[in-house]
């Protein structure tokens, strides 16, 4: 017994050990593990390159000073009845996202698509503080420069871009709110993946993302869509964040869709014009 006892407690103490060390070094492991930059140089971020030849090129200064990268797109309508910001998600870039662009367009939108910090042709690296920053610089753009007014605005967040639109309609006013695979925070979407993580490695101070609790300030009509068959961000973490926001919402389940391929349901598209029309009104 007092073997037994002596292995159980030396066991016992290398996994108190461990989950220490990584948090001590969640800091800065966490960066690596969640964000996917695709760097481009300033010829491959010409929209040209990526089939969007009538986008403008645009370039936005956060509130710290880093430079973004953008993309100006007008809607196809002969009068544009409000403006889309599209906050994409944890990897690549703009690059080779104009296809959604359009898309979102179709509404009777013009379309803000934005690169935050570390990616495309945005200086700077990405962190959860900084990419909150981009965003609310991109909102100041649309309303300051382009013109529109907060109640024509619209944000299109994806995936990681969800959890960004949410905090930025926490504290700036937007006309609607669309969520594509929305991130509800990373310790949810850690305890979806690795149930066997002890809380002490989960519950970090870092890049939380905290989507699930913000949700419940937004005061903007909210389109959550999620694929059926997620499995990167389960449909039911989805739902669950649906759930905690106030009305009014609208849940649209793609039946049978995946994380990645959610824009190619048409039913999607179909819902989302719709929605767009009504909220702002088009």
């Amino acid at each position: 017994m007092p073997r037994a006892l002596s292995l159980l407690l030396l066991v016992f103490a290398g996994i108190v050990l461990a989950a220490v060390v990584l948090r001590l070094f969640a800091p800065r492991i966490l960066p690596r593990l969640l964000y996917f930059p695709q760097p481009l140089d300033a010829d491959e971020a010409e929209p040209a390159r990526w089939g969007l030849p009538e986008a403008e090129t645009v370039r936005i200064t956060a509130s710290d000073g880093v430079a973004l990268h953008g993309w100006w797109l007008r809607s196809p309508s002969e009068e544009s009845c409000g403006a889309a910001i599209y906050l994409h998600g944890n990897a690549g870039s703009i690059a080779g996202r104009g296809g959604i662009g359009r898309s979102i367009a179709e509404a009777g939108l013009d379309v803000l698509l934005l690169d935050y910090r570390g990616y495309g042709a945005s200086s700077g690296a990405p962190s959860e503080a900084g990419l909150y920053r981009d965003a609310d610089a991109a909102w100041l753009h649309v309303r300051d420069v382009r013109g529109f007014a907060p109640d024509r605005i619209l944000v299109f967040g994806e995936s990681l871009g969800g959890a960004v639109a949410i905090d930025l309609a926490t504290r700036r006013p937007v006309g609607a709110l669309v969520l594509v695979a929305p991130l509800p925070g990373t310790v949810p979407v850690a305890r979806a993946h690795y149930p066997w993580l002890p809380g002490i490695v989960l519950e970090w101070d870092e890049e939380r993302f905290d989507a699930l609790r913000r949700i419940r300030r937004i005061d903007a009509p909210l389109l959550v869509a999620h694929g059926t068959a997620d499995r990167v961000i389960p449909q039911r973490l989805g739902r669950g964040l649906f759930e905690a926001a106030p009305e009014p919402r609208a849940w649209y389940p793609a039946e049978g869709f995946g994380h990645n391929d959610l824009y190619q349901d048409p039913g999607f598209w179909r819902t989302y014009e719709a929605f767009a029309r009504e909220a702002l009104a088009c």
